[in-house]
């Protein structure tokens, strides 16, 4: 049995067909746009002059030397320290070291053995050469008086002069044997603290083997960086100030080279300077800052918070701020490249990129990105 077809009347069908593209509208309507970020925007400071720059650096030992066998053998001895408990026990990194003071030695019984043989060459030598001697001024006198030979005479001469360049001969042997056998003990060269220990007794070394690395630490370098505004005030001989998180109080220092040119890459001057390090509270590889104290009055320059300063999105090593600007009534900011200068306080010196008119975003930076729409609160 058919179900009887249901007829709609014209206007049922108008409606229903007005209803549908109602619906249609609905479904393809546009979405909200964000609702603006809020930020609060200060302007770039304008500064008279620096009282004090600041640059971070790492400390190095001014000396720094590796001690090599200048021997071969098997290592017999380490020099000994004693420990918390009273225990002896090897030196290890970190110990202090005399000057002169033995850190390693080789076998000695060997050299000990060399030397003995090579002395005893030079006492037979030494005796053929004294009886050579007397034997050819007796020849000397005999020929003197006709009573010997030209020939005869020529024989005592070459005898004596054999001896002598065999005596010579030994005593070079004698010195050498000497010379291997302080060699095969390695000294520390100066008072400092041992860096590296790359040697154990029992191990098979032969000549220009590492054994330490050994750092004079009474006085300690620390080299840093400064741009061309800065190069120029800078002198061997000026005094500046170095602090550092493990101490509480600062320690003074002195300029004592600044580079003539600056370096291809940054651009920058290299500047060292020596920290007197005598009781050994400063240790190598510590990050530190540097201060000029006397940087004096430098050119107007613009400042800016830190907190304004964000990471460039298009530059891997660069920096950038966000500029708000006024587009159709909406405030939206824009990704603007900065370059840098030193830290003065708590604010960065902008060298290029921003001008005094300039609003910048200091507080809200994190979820911006240029072209965004922001909404500037008090």
């Amino acid at each position: 049995m058919h179900r009887p077809f249901l007829r709609l009347a014209p206007a049922s069908r108008m409606l229903l067909a007005a209803l549908t593209l109602a619906a249609a509208g609905c479904s393809r309507r546009t979405p909200a746009p964000p609702a603006p970020t809020p930020v609060r925007v200060v302007t770039p400071v304008l500064t008279e002059e620096v009282p004090e720059l600041r640059f971070a650096a790492t400390l190095a030992a001014q000396s720094q030397v590796t001690l090599v066998f200048r021997t071969g053998g098997y290592v017999e001895s380490i020099a000994q320290r004693i420990d918390a408990r009273g225990a002896a026990r090897p030196i290890e990194v970190g110990d202090v070291v005399a000057a002169g003071e033995p850190l390693a030695t080789v076998r000695q019984q060997d050299y000990a053995d060399q030397l003995a043989q090579a002395e005893g060459v030079v006492g037979q030598a030494q005796a053929a050469a004294e009886k050579a001697a007397a034997d050819f001024d007796r020849a000397e006198r005999l020929f003197a008086a006709t009573s010997l030979t030209q020939v005869q005479f020529d024989a005592y001469k070459a005898q004596r002069d054999a001896s002598a360049a065999a005596l010579k001969s030994a005593r070079a042997v004698l010195a050498q044997a000497g010379s291997a056998r302080h060699d095969s003990v390695v000294r520390a060269p100066f008072p400092g603290r041992v860096v590296q220990r790359q040697v154990e007794v029992g191990a098979l070394v032969g000549p220009a083997t590492p054994a330490f690395v050994v750092a004079d630490t009474r006085t300690l370098k620390v080299v840093f960086a400064v741009a061309d505004t800065v190069v120029g005030r800078l002198h061997a001989g000026d005094r500046i100030t170095l602090s550092t998180a493990s101490q509480p109080e600062s320690f003074p220092g002195e300029i004592s080279a600044v580079a003539a040119a600056a370096d291809a890459r940054t651009r920058l001057f290299a500047v060292e300077a020596l920290i007197a390090n005598v009781d050994g509270r400063l240790k190598p590889g510590l990050v530190a800052t540097v201060i000029l104290n006397h940087a004096g009055p430098t050119a107007a320059q613009l400042t800016i918070p830190l907190s304004a300063l964000v990471r460039s999105s298009t530059a891997a090593d660069g920096f950038a701020v966000f500029v708000v600007e006024t587009n159709q009534g909406r405030s939206i900011v824009r990704e603007r490249p900065v370059t840098l200068g030193p830290t003065v306080g708590n604010r960065l010196v902008v060298r290029h990129g921003l001008t005094p008119a300039d609003a910048i975003v200091a507080v809200g930076v994190t979820d911006l990105h240029d072209g965004a729409t922001v909404a500037i609160v008090p």
